[in-house]
């Protein structure tokens, strides 16, 4: 089919493969997606042939603005073999708009091996000058170890006066190309005063930042959190590592993602609106993957429909509405979606 067209909520330009009820198949952002007619408005211009020669150079053009996150630049070149799900971060964090992640697996299921994937794909797509790890004293072994045997990366661990140093000495010859520091440190060394002074007042920056144990930057008002907030303003790319479910209040949750990126996850209130939809969302897609009725499935929607909702959730909530039958394609299109629309 190959029309061109325009995907009217990013107001993009797209192309449409294929066209069936209701829906288009479209490429956008380098991804197959599955999204309703009235997201899309169709261009009746033809579409311009392109030479071999054109095309090639068309493609370098758009990796070396936008290097391609399908495909890994460090594969096998680990010492392990990971699991399946240890890639998903991976791949979210290449598609981020970012370059930032909270990874809070369930203990055991392997998150310092998933910071290490990012690490290392990233350490291969770009010149990484400086790589800091902060993590609680007790674990700076533990994590100097774990990147040696299983990554074959060789991390210092840095007692407070030699991170001192190591901030004069980036001051001095922050211009080298031959900087390329991997350094461990404590959460006990981030927040004595003179690093944090020193931070503060430095052209310091730190181009690839991991923090385990992120619930522990959760509370505002810890000289642990001034210390985190100082180091991630530094930062390029982050990842924070917890085990820990943020059960107790929300405040804390916002706090850490505050942290992780300040500019998406400001205002405290409009972090609470954005939430609002998940109970519903999770509620829709158990329903869908049990193969519940749908007069069941509607009459959730009309009990939970808010008109707080953001536009792309009402329009799938009425597009659900308004069906007579659940085919199979239909499940599997409201599946791929759903979850996009949770944060």
């Amino acid at each position: 089919m190959n029309k061109k067209a325009i995907y009217l909520p990013t107001n993009q330009n797209t192309v449409i493969l294929n066209e069936f009820e209701g829906y288009y198949d479209i490429f956008l952002d380098g991804e197959y997606k599955t999204v309703p007619k009235n997201d899309v408005q169709l261009l009746h211009s033809k579409i311009k042939t392109s030479t071999l020669t054109e095309l090639k150079h068309n493609i370098f053009l758009h990796c070396i603005k936008k290097p391609l996150t399908d495909i890994l630049y460090s594969f096998n070149t680990n010492r392990l073999i990971p699991e399946a799900h240890q890639y998903k971060p991976l791949f979210k964090f290449l598609k981020s708009d970012n370059n930032r992640i909270l990874i809070a697996d369930e203990v055991g299921l392997g998150k310092t091996i998933e910071a290490g994937m990012i690490y290392k794909e990233i350490d291969k797509r770009e010149d990484l000058k400086i790589s800091l790890i902060v993590v609680p004293s007790s674990l700076t072994l533990k994590w100097r170890e774990e990147l040696k045997i299983r990554f074959n990366e060789n991390f210092e661990i840095y007692k407070t006066n030699q991170f001192l140093s190591f901030i004069d000495d980036v001051e001095n010859f922050g211009d080298s190309k031959l900087i390329n520091e991997k350094i461990i440190i404590s959460y006990h060394t981030l927040r004595d005063d003179k690093v944090m002074q020193k931070l503060a007042n430095s052209f310091f920056e730190v181009d690839f930042l991991i923090m385990d144990e992120a619930h522990t930057m959760r509370n505002a008002d810890t000289s642990t959190f001034k210390s985190s907030e100082l180091i991630t303003s530094l930062s390029k790319h982050i990842i924070f590592l917890t085990a820990t479910p943020i059960q107790n209040y929300l405040q804390d949750l916002f706090n850490i993602l505050y942290l992780l990126d300040n500019d998406y996850f400001r205002d405290f209130d409009y972090f609470k609106k954005m939430l609002k939809p998940n109970p519903l969302i999770h509620k829709l897609i158990s329903l869908i993957r049990n193969n519940y009725n749908l007069d069941t499935i509607k009459q959730i929607i009309l009990e939970n429909k808010n008109s707080s909702y953001p536009n792309i959730l009402q329009n799938l909530l009425n597009q659900l509405l308004q069906e007579e039958k659940l085919e199979p394609i239909k499940k599997y299109i409201i599946l791929t979606n759903l979850p996009n629309l949770t944060i």
